[in-house]
């Protein structure tokens, strides 16, 4: 599967659909497979936006080589977010896929590294942030609930989403999306 993965990525490089992705074989393969199933598509592209030099230092979130567009065929079907956010010790990888209209459609943890707090990559809990658009300003306690025994990885789950919509509603503030 990987070695499939791997293949189909170096092909798709080839013929100038994608570009080389910033992160692990495993991460890949997850963000791979969340794309697939939230999506219902087999041959995508993933072509990274050039946030940079648009007004990237001041942004909440860290845009570059994290965000991409999801071409399917030419068609453009969303936006792919893809980064790490702290948890008590260590980090966490999450991604969140927006609607064209730049409301989540999916948000997913992919890689915890932690032996509490694994609660945040429910589909219960995440399920808070779906709808939301770059207008929304999540916050812990209103409207997002927390999660005994998971405080800081909701936190800071919660912050980044807070802080990811506010670059988004910048970004497209700018014109950066279609």
């Amino acid at each position: 599967m990987i070695q499939q993965l791997i293949v189909f990525l170096s092909l798709t490089m080839a013929i100038g659909g994608s570009e080389f992705y910033p992160w692990s074989a495993v991460l890949e393969q997850k963000v791979d497979k969340a794309i697939k199933s939230t999506y219902q598509v087999e041959d995508y592209s993933l072509r990274s936006m050039d946030v940079q030099g648009r007004l990237t230092s001041t942004l909440p979130s860290e845009m570059e080589n994290s965000l991409f567009e999801l071409v399917e065929k030419d068609q453009l079907l969303g936006y792919v977010y893809v980064a790490q956010a702290p948890s008590m010790k260590n980090v966490f990888d999450y991604v969140v896929l927006f609607e064209k209209d730049l409301t989540v459609r999916n948000a997913k943890v992919l890689i915890y590294r932690e032996q509490h707090g694994r609660q945040i990559g429910s589909r219960r809990w995440l399920s808070q942030f779906l709808g939301m658009g770059p207008e929304d300003r999540p916050e812990l306690g209103a409207p997002i609930d927390g999660i005994s025994g998971a405080t800081i990885s909701v936190t800071n789950m919660t912050k980044a989403m807070k802080d990811l919509l506010a670059s988004v509603h910048t970004l497209d503030e700018k014109g950066l999306f279609e």
